[in-house]
């Protein structure tokens, strides 16, 4: 037999793990905000303007690994 005891406690539960899952959700990005920024870095990649910072590349992957 199967009890009802603790039902409300278990589905509360599942609301708040299923309200914590929904804001790790990705968001939709604004056309005019953040593609901007991507635009302007394949333009420069494309035009063969754009460079890397060596030294700070490095510096982050070291700081990552650590």
């Amino acid at each position: 037999m199967i009890s009802k005891v603790g039902t409300p406690a278990i589905r509360n539960t599942y609301q708040e793990n299923e309200a914590k899952d929904a804001s790790k959700t990705p968001r939709a990005v604004d056309k005019q905000g953040d593609t901007s920024k991507i635009e302007q870095l394949k333009s420069s990649i494309e035009n063969g303007e754009y460079t890397l910072d060596l030294k700070a590349l490095a510096k982050k992957i070291g700081e990552e690994l650590l």
